[in-house]
């Protein structure tokens, strides 16, 4: 009986876990793709503006550095929790929009430290549509906190060119077109998750 118990956590043990990485430009549907996928294949998602909508209700919210503030504590918080589901073997979903360069420093960590297979979904859409949803979602009660209607502005440059620079990852990166949601290829995405879980 001991036998086998080992045996089972050593199987256990053997899988290797999935970071998929769902990554792109404000208002490019991110979200609803990661909540559609994690239902689908029964994981857990990690997603960086509720961790900083969580923070603004319990820390209060004021100024666009107040928000710069907290979204950098979100982050750390973020690749806290991924490396906690990488640590116990768990695959995870995580999604926001990654600048490649910090990003890569966060996972570069965790290759030395675990070992994972890794998937990258880019989402990107026209900067024409990305500014039209962006500026709906400002006024459509998107937690105020955010200050989406004063930071048009700052990232009118980012959603002009609808696609952010993906983080370099040993795993596979597809590049998903969102501009019309109807569109999207969601069979190809979801084999693409089936071939590494």
């Amino acid at each position: 009986m001991k036998l086998n118990l080992v045996k089972g956590i050593n199987k256990m043990n053997n899988n290797t876990p999935a970071l998929i990485i769902i990554n792109g430009a404000s208002a490019t549907g991110k979200t609803f793709l990661g909540k559609k996928l994690a239902k689908e294949f029964d994981l857990p998602l990690i997603i960086k503006d509720e961790i900083k909508e969580l923070m603004f209700d319990d820390l209060g919210w004021s100024n666009i550095e107040w928000s710069d503030k907290v979204d950098k504590t979100s982050f750390k918080i973020l690749w806290l929790m991924v490396e906690k589901s990488l640590a116990a073997s768990k695959s995870v979903i995580v999604e926001t929009k990654f600048n490649a360069d910090r990003a890569q420093k966060d996972i570069d960590n965790l290759v030395q430290k675990y070992k994972f297979k890794s998937l990258q979904i880019l989402c990107y859409a026209s900067g024409q549509e990305l500014l039209k949803r962006f500026k709906e979602r400002a006024i459509s009660g998107r937690h105020p906190g955010h200050r989406d209607a004063e930071n048009l502005h700052k990232y009118d440059e980012e959603l002009k060119k609808g696609k952010l620079e993906a983080i370099k990852i040993s795993g596979k990166t597809i590049e998903i077109d969102t501009t019309n949601f109807d569109k999207i290829d969601y069979s190809t995405i979801s084999s693409e998750i089936k071939n590494i879980l």
